[in-house]
C-alpha cells in the first residue's frame, strides 16, 4: 500500500479521526483508478461511517467494496468479512432478519473455510442480534461461544466485545450489578488498547447504568469522560446519546432545569433536520420545558416538532404513532396551564381521533385522564366523575398503571363535592394499589373521613407510621381517641390501654405526643396526679413542644405565654408544622381565658408561611375564632379561603357525632372538642393538599 493518500487515510483511522476519513475518502475517491485502492479507501470509509452511526453511507460503501471483490475473484474469507461487516450496518438499520440471515448463511454453507477469529465475531455478532429480539438465554449461550474461542485464541479484544455484549444483556434484564462488572472488565481492555470508540461507549454504557440507579455521582463521573472523548472524535451522535442519558437521569430525579440543559442542543435544530430517534427526546425535553414552568419555550418546540412530522410518510407516521400523541397531549397540556381550556380540549377532541383510527388504547386512556382533569378544574364535576369512571373500567380492564391516576381524580372530585362517602370508597380503592410509602397517609385521610361519616375506623399498621411526619403521627393520636368517644362511653382504662399501645408503637421520644395526650386527659376530667401515674412526662426540653407541654399542665405563667408568642413572631418565617404547634400555644391560652378575639384579629400567623399551606393556617385561625366565640363548627363560609368549604364540612360532621356520643357537653369540652378537631381537620386536609393521595390540589376548591 505505497499510495500516499492511503497512507494518510489509514493513520487517521488509527487515530480515531472517522470524521476526516469519511471527508477524505469522499472527496478523492472519484480521482484513484487501481480498483484495489478503491476497494482499501471504500472499507477504511466504510468502517469510520460505522463508528459515527452514518448506517445509510456505511452500508453504501460497504456494497461498493462488495461489487469490487467481486470483480477481483477475493478469497473466501475476504468475502465473508465483508458479509460480516454488511450484517453489523443492516442490524443498526434495523434489518435485524436480514442479517440473522446472512450470519445462518456463513454458518452454513463457509463454516469450514472462516477462522476461529472470524466464527467468534460471528457468534458475538449474533448475540448482539438475539439480544435486541429479546432471546436473552440463546444470546447469552452464545457470547459464551465467543468467549471461550477468544479466549483460546488470545484475542482480547474479541472478549472485549463479548464482555461489553453481556453487560448489555445483564442491563436489559435489569441485574445492573453484573452489568457494571461486565462492562468494566470489557473497558480495561478496550483502555489498555486504546480503543478510544470502545473505551467511550463503555464508559457511556457505565454512565447509563448508574443513572438507572439514580446514582447521579458515579453516573456523572462516567459520562463526562465518555463525553469528552467523544467530543475529540468529533462524534455528534456519541455527544448527543450521553446528553441524553444525563436528560433521562435529571428528569428521574426531579432536577428539570438541569434536564433542559442537558438537552440544549435540541432546541437550535431546524425542523427539516430533526430526524427519527430525536422525536422521543424532544418529547422528554418539552416534558421537562412544562415541569420546570417555561411554556413559552415548550410551546415553541412542540409546534415545530409537530410541523416536522407533517412530512411523515403513513408507514413512518404509524412507527411514531405514541410520539405524535404525545407531542399533541403536551401541546394540550401548555394550553391547559395556561388556563387555556377551550382549547386544550379542541386539541384533546384531535387527538382522541388519531388515537382512535391507530388503536392506540394507551393514548385514548392518557386523553380520556386529560379530558376529565379540565373538566374537574372548570367545576363541570359530573362530567369530569363520568369521563374518570370510565378511565377506570378501562384501566381495570387493561391492568393499566393509570389506573391509581384515575382513582387520585375520582376522590380529589368527591373532595370537591364533599362527598365523603365517596372519599372513603375510592380512597379502599386506592389503598390496595399505591405504594407502601404512600399508604400512610392514605390510611389517616379514611380515618378523618370516617369519624366524619361516622363508620368504624380503620386499624393501621403501626411500622408504617413509624417514620411519618410528628404533625401526622399526633393526628394519628387524635384520630384513635375519636375511636374510643364515637363508640362509647370514654374511662381511664380505656384511654391507658389506647395509649400506652400507642406511644410503645410509635415512638421512643414522647415530646411531642406530651401536650396531645394531656388535652384528651383534660377531656375526660382525669387530675394531675392520675396523669402522671399514667405518663411519666418528662419535665425538661426547650423546643416548642416541650413550651406547649408545659403550658397545658399550667406550668407557665400567662404572661410567660404571651412573652413567648411574642418572641415567636419576631421570626420572618415559620415552618408549617412548627405554626401548628404555636397555635395549639394560642389555643390553650384561649382555654386558659388570657387569649381574647381581639388579639386573634390582630394577629396574623399565616402571613408567616408563603406556600399554599397558608390557606391551612387560616382555617386554623378561624376555627380559634369560633371557639373563644362559643360557636360551635364553623359558623362563617371562609369564602376568602378555597378549602374552606371542605373544613367546614368536615368540622360540623365530627363534631355533630362527637356531642352526640360524648357524654359532658358543657361549655369547657366543647372548646376541648373543638380544639381536637381542628388539628384533625387541618393535618387531614395538609395531606390531601400536599397532592399526597390526590393528584388535584385542593386549593381550586372553592
Amino acid at each position: 500500500m505505497s499510495n500516499p493518500l492511503i497512507i494518510q487515510i489509514q493513520k487517521l483511522f488509527e487515530e480515531h479521526n472517522y470524521l476526516e476519513v469519511s471527508q477524505i475518502v469522499s472527496s478523492n475517491l472519484s480521482e484513484v483508478e487501481d480498483i484495489r485502492e478503491k476497494k482499501e479507501m471504500l472499507l477504511f470509509s466504510s468502517q469510520s461511517n460505522y463508528f459515527l452511526s452514518k448506517n445509510k453511507q456505511a452500508l453504501e460503501d460497504i456494497l461498493k467494496v462488495k461489487q469490487i471483490m467481486n470483480e477481483l475473484a477475493c478469497s473466501s474469507e475476504e468475502s465473508a468479512d465483508i458479509e460480516i461487516q454488511r450484517a453489523k450496518i443492516l442490524r443498526r438499520l434495523g434489518e435485524k432478519d436480514v442479517s440473522l440471515q446472512i450470519y445462518d448463511k456463513l454458518l452454513k454453507n463457509s463454516e469450514e473455510k472462516l477462522s476461529e477469529g472470524m466464527r467468534a465475531t460471528i457468534f458475538h455478532n449474533l448475540a448482539n442480534l438475539y439480544l435486541e429480539k429479546g432471546s436473552f438465554d440463546q444470546s447469552k449461550n452464545l457470547f459464551e461461544q465467543a468467549i471461550e474461542i477468544d479466549k483460546r485464541n488470545n484475542n482480547e479484544i474479541g472478549l472485549a466485545q463479548s464482555f461489553s455484549g453481556l453487560g448489555g444483556m445483564y442491563f436489559y434484564i435489569g441485574e445492573y450489578d453484573q452489568a457494571i462488572d461486565y462492562y468494566r472488565r470489557s473497558l480495561k481492555i478496550r483502555s489498555k488498547a486504546k480503543d478510544l470508540i470502545g473505551e467511550a461507549t463503555l464508559l457511556l454504557n457505565l454512565g447509563s447504568t448508574y443513572a438507572n440507579l439514580l446514582n447521579e455521582k458515579n453516573a456523572l463521573s462516567y459520562l463526562s469522560k465518555a463525553e469528552k472523548i467523544f467530543k475529540k472524535l468529533k462524534h455528534q451522535k456519541g455527544e448527543q446519546t450521553t446528553l441524553n442519558t444525563k436528560a433521562r437521569m435529571y428528569y428521574s430525579l426531579k432536577n428539570y432545569p438541569l434536564a433542559v440543559k442537558s438537552l440544549k442542543y435540541l432546541q437550535t435544530i431546524a425542523v427539516k433536520e430533526i430526524s427519527s430517534p430525536q422525536i422521543s427526546m424532544l418529547v422528554l425535553l418539552i416534558e421537562s420545558l412544562l415541569k420546570d414552568k417555561n411554556t413559552k419555550e415548550a410551546e415553541r418546540i412542540v409546534e415545530k416538532t409537530l410541523e416536522a412530522t407533517q412530512s411523515f410518510d403513513t408507514n413512518k407516521k404509524a412507527h411514531h404513532i405514541t410520539d405524535i400523541v404525545k407531542l399533541m397531549h403536551l401541546k394540550s397540556q401548555y394550553l391547559f396551564q395556561q388556563e387555556k381550556y377551550e382549547q386544550s380540549l379542541e386539541v384533546l377532541e384531535k387527538l382522541e381521533k388519531l388515537a382512535i383510527e391507530f388503536n392506540d388504547e394507551k393514548s385514548k386512556l392518557a386523553i380520556n385522564f386529560s379530558k376529565s382533569q379540565i373538566f374537574f378544574v372548570v367545576n363541570k364535576l359530573d362530567i369530569a366523575k363520568e369521563l374518570a369512571q370510565t378511565g377506570v373500567k378501562v384501566a381495570s380492564k387493561h391492568k393499566d398503571p393509570s389506573l391509581t391516576a384515575f382513582l387520585d381524580l375520582l376522590f380529589g372530585i368527591s373532595w370537591k363535592q364533599s362527598d365523603f362517602k365517596e372519599c372513603i370508597h375510592y380512597s379502599k380503592e386506592l389503598s390496595k394499589y399505591i405504594h407502601i410509602s404512600r399508604r400512610a397517609h392514605l390510611e389517616l385521610i379514611l380515618r378523618s373521613l370516617q369519624i366524619a361519616e361516622n363508620e368504624r375506623i380503620t386499624k393501621v399498621n403501626f411500622t408504617e407510621y413509624k417514620h411519618l411526619h410528628k404533625e401526622f403521627q399526633i393526628l394519628l393520636l387524635y384520630q384513635d381517641l375519636f375511636s374510643v368517644i364515637l363508640t362509647g362511653k370514654v374511662t381511664l382504662s380505656k384511654l391507658e390501654k389506647l395509649f400506652k399501645g400507642l406511644v410503645t408503637k410509635l415512638s421512643d421520644d414522647l415530646t411531642h405526643l406530651i401536650p396531645y395526650l394531656l388535652l384528651t386527659l383534660n377531656l375526660i376530667y382525669i387530675n394531675q396526679d392520675e396523669r402522671e401515674k399514667l405518663f411519666p412526662f418528662p419535665q425538661n426540653g426547650s423546643n416548642l413542644f416541650s413550651l406547649l407541654s408545659r403550658i397545658s399542665r399550667k406550668q407557665v405563667l400567662p404572661e410567660d405565654i404571651r412573652e413567648n408568642i411574642e418572641m415567636l413572631k419576631q421570626q420572618e418565617s415559620i415552618p408549617f408544622h412548627e405554626l401548628l404547634v404555636i397555635l395549639d400555644i394560642v389555643f390553650y391560652g384561649i382555654i386558659f381565658g388570657f387569649i381574647s378575639k381581639k388579639y386573634l384579629l390582630e394577629n396574623n400567623w399565616s402571613s408567616k408561611i408563603e406556600t399554599e399551606q397558608k390557606n391551612l393556617v387560616e382555617l386554623k385561625q378561624e376555627i380559634l375564632i369560633n371557639i373563644i366565640s362559643n360557636e360551635h363548627g364553623l359558623k362563617s363560609d371562609l369564602k376568602d379561603i378555597p378549602i374552606g368549604k371542605n373544613a367546614k364540612f368536615l368540622c360540623k360532621k365530627i363534631l355533630a357525632n362527637s356531642i352526640r356520643e360524648y357524654e359532658k357537653t358543657d361549655g369547657e369540652s366543647i372548646k376541648l372538642l373543638q380544639g381536637i378537631i381542628a388539628d384533625i381537620v387541618v393535618r387531614t386536609i395538609a395531606i390531601i393538599s400536599s397532592g399526597e393521595i390526590s393528584g388535584t390540589k385542593t386549593e381550586k376548591d372553592d
